[in-house]
C-alpha cells in the first residue's frame, strides 16, 4: 500500500497578551479592534486555503489565550462570538490562578471562558513563583502562536512574564505582532 500521505490542512493560531482591565481605558474600543483582527486574519486564511496551496482545507482559526483579566478576556470574548476557536494556557491550576483576579465576578468570568476552550494546557507553576509561572505561560503562548495581538499602553512592564516582555520576545522570534 503505497498510498500518499493526507494533504496538510492549514491552521493558523493567534496569540494575544494586553494589559489588565486597570491599564485599558476604552474596552469596548479594544474589544472591536481586536474582533476587525480577528475577522483580517480569518479572512486572510480563507484566501490562502482558496489558492489551492492547502487542497484540503482549512482548520478554524484559534486564539491562544491565558484568559488573565482584561485583553485576554476581551479577545477570548470575541473570538468565542465570532466562531473561533480557543485554547488556553495557564500558569498553574486555575483555583491557583483565580488567586490573582479581581474579585469573584471575575472568577466567574474566568471559568465561563475557560469552560468554552476547545483545548486547555495547565503548567506546573507554583504559587510562590508567579512571575516564573506566567512567564512560562507566556513563552507556551508563543511556542502556540503563528501571530500575537498585543494590547499594550506603551508603559513599562511589571516584571517577568508581562506585556512587555511578551512582546520583546515575540519580536526576537520573528513572530509578526
Amino acid at each position: 500500500m503505497n498510498e500518499p500521505a493526507p494533504q496538510p490542512a492549514l491552521g493558523y493560531s493567534v496569540g494575544i497578551v494586553g494589559h489588565r482591565t486597570n491599564r485599558i481605558a476604552d474596552a469596548a474600543r479594544v474589544r472591536e479592534r481586536i474582533a476587525e483582527i480577528l475577522r483580517a486574519v480569518d479572512s486572510a486564511v480563507d484566501e490562502a486555503t482558496i489558492s489551492g496551496f492547502y487542497p484540503a482545507g482549512r482548520m478554524p482559526l484559534r486564539l491562544v489565550s491565558a484568559l488573565a483579566e482584561g485583553a485576554d478576556r476581551l479577545a477570548a470574548s470575541a473570538a468565542l462570538e465570532s466562531g473561533l476557536e480557543l485554547e488556553v494556557v495557564l500558569p498553574f491550576a486555575s483555583t491557583e490562578y483565580r488567586k490573582d483576579f479581581a474579585d469573584n465576578a471575575s472568577g466567574d468570568e474566568f471559568d465561563a471562558l475557560l469552560g468554552q476552550a476547545r483545548r486547555v494546557l495547565v503548567l506546573d507553576g507554583k504559587g510562590d513563583e508567579r512571575n516564573r509561572a506566567y512567564e512560562a505561560a507566556g513563552v507556551t503562548l508563543l511556542d502556540n502562536s503563528d501571530l500575537l495581538i498585543a494590547v499594550w499602553d506603551g508603559g513599562p512592564g511589571r516584571g517577568r512574564g508581562g506585556t512587555r516582555e511578551v512582546i520583546e520576545e515575540a519580536t526576537r522570534r520573528t513572530i509578526p505582532v
